[in-house]
């Protein structure tokens, strides 16, 4: 059986971490083994208790655990030998942990962004096989103009950081820069791909996303009728 003051050096431990403490984790305890589970089983920490000492070496002996996740890969073995290793290593990984649940939802935004961008894409299959006429590029490049102007305005009232606006800016300018130049080079389904996939990178700013609704009618000109109002939203 497990000690019961192994027990409450885990316990310890967990309290220890700045974000975490016991209170969040259910801890499992059997005959040679210890499991500590977060709120997602998926993420844990198991620990395999030896009976016996390594041969020679009195206080030494063969834990073997089980992370979940790893400083690489999600689950990973880790091997030690001594008592104090069972508790830094609990450490290591409750920041493994911090680590995981703080880029999971930065993770799903990406995966989230892409469907919505795939589904544009599936009805843009449908657009002609062909390039702007020379007055359809003028007018989208006027289009364009206007964006940029309402996005420059707009970042101007929401960033008060000299250098941060001066880089936004850019950023923008090089991206509207880039549609105008390829608006004779590409056929119109690739063209507005590329547009769409601007327009959800300018939205992963939040504070964009009122400006996008405002321009709105901007976007379902360079977008096929039949996509729904709501689709960038």
């Amino acid at each position: 059986m497990v000690r019961e003051k192994i027990l409450y050096n885990i316990r310890k431990a967990l309290d220890g971490h700045k974000y975490f403490d016991s209170t969040d984790f259910n801890i499992q305890m059997e005959s040679s083994s210890v499991k500590i589970f977060y709120y997602d089983p998926k993420y844990y920490y198991s620990l395999k208790i030896p009976q016996e000492s390594i041969e020679h070496s009195y206080g030494q002996y063969k834990f073997i655990a089980t992370i979940s996740p790893g400083p690489v890969s999600l689950n990973e073995i880790i091997r030690f030998s001594t008592e104090d290793s069972i508790y830094e290593f609990i450490d290591r990984w409750l920041n493994y942990l911090w680590e995981e649940i703080q880029v999971n939802p930065v993770i799903k935004n990406f995966k989230k962004q892409g469907d919505d961008i795939n589904r544009i894409f599936e009805k843009l299959n449908d657009l002609p096989d062909e390039y702007f006429s020379p007055e359809e590029a003028e007018s989208l490049t006027k289009r364009l103009d206007t964006l940029e102007k309402q996005f420059k305005e707009k970042l101007e009232e929401v960033l008060h950081d000299k250098k941060e606006l001066k880089s936004e800016v850019e950023k923008l300018k090089n991206d509207i820069s880039a549609l105008k130049a390829s608006l004779m080079i590409l056929k119109k389904p690739s063209w507005r791909r590329n547009f769409v996939s601007k327009a959800y990178k300018w939205m992963q700013n939040s504070e964009n996303r009122g400006l996008l609704k405002d321009g709105y009618n901007m976007i379902k000109n360079v977008l096929p009728e039949n996509l729904p109002e709501n689709l960038l939203d």
